[in-house]
């Protein structure tokens, strides 16, 4: 059984095992047909890809505010909401459709990001309003609550309890089922996270009620004469 190679560089052949049949780095990795994606497809393409797609986040949070604080743009604040919406579902379903299907270029998966972040802009905005109906029995669920009192272990912790879990699994596998590492990292990020949550994150927040503090109002100094407009 060999070992797949985690680089993705243009040129090299990645080589997957139980005698399955192997294709160029160029083509998906997802994509049985042989098909390459050349220079659209690199890494060096997906990285720049990716740094759009960060710039974007910014502009679209900036567009979120902007919205939201102006009074002749607020009352559009619903329709840009429905044009998020509805790119963020699009672009989610067709990059999990190429995925499900092992279709289409590595590239098209980057894009993913992207759509979950629109949604999330969405849940954002609806929750800085306030939700009504069934939306508010959901999300005022006490599970759902106490996810988000954990959720900044979630966020700090995921990422070393993914590498922790391919760490082990590659000491077993060389191609770890992605849907086990998904629900391993999953248990092990909201287990670490609890803990930091009870007995770090907790105890420090209390620190404050330790300490007192008042808000003062800063001492103006009274314009002269000479500053008043005649």
């Amino acid at each position: 059984m060999s070992r797949t190679n985690p680089r993705l560089d243009i040129g090299q052949k990645q080589t997957t095992p139980l005698g399955a049949a192997s294709f160029p780095a160029g083509s998906s990795s997802l994509q049985a047909t042989g098909q390459g994606g050349g220079a659209f497809d690199s890494a060096r393409t997906r990285r720049r890809v990716s740094q759009i797609i960060l710039y974007a986040l910014l502009i679209i949070g900036a567009l979120l505010a902007l919205f939201h604080y102006d009074e002749r743009l607020r009352p559009r604040l619903p329709r840009l909401m429905k044009l998020f919406l509805i790119s963020g579902l699009l672009i989610m379903t067709l990059t999990t459709g190429f995925y499900v299907f092992k279709h289409g270029f590595r590239l098209l998966h980057t894009l993913l990001c992207l759509g979950v972040s629109l949604l999330f802009v969405v849940l954002i905005e609806k929750t800085a309003r306030g939700f009504t109906g069934k939306a508010k029995t959901v999300m005022e669920n006490p599970a759902v609550l106490y996810v988000g009192k954990i959720s900044y272990g979630l966020y700090v912790y995921h990422n070393f309890m993914l590498a922790i879990v391919l760490y082990f699994l590659l000491k077993w596998t060389a191609v770890p089922d992605y849907r086990l590492v998904a629900i391993l990292s999953t248990v092990a990020t909201f287990a670490v996270a609890i803990v930091s949550w009870h007995l770090l994150e907790r105890p420090i927040a209390q620190l404050k009620n330790r300490f007192t503090f008042s808000a003062r109002k800063p001492h103006l100094a009274p314009e002269s004469d000479a500053a008043l407009p005649s």
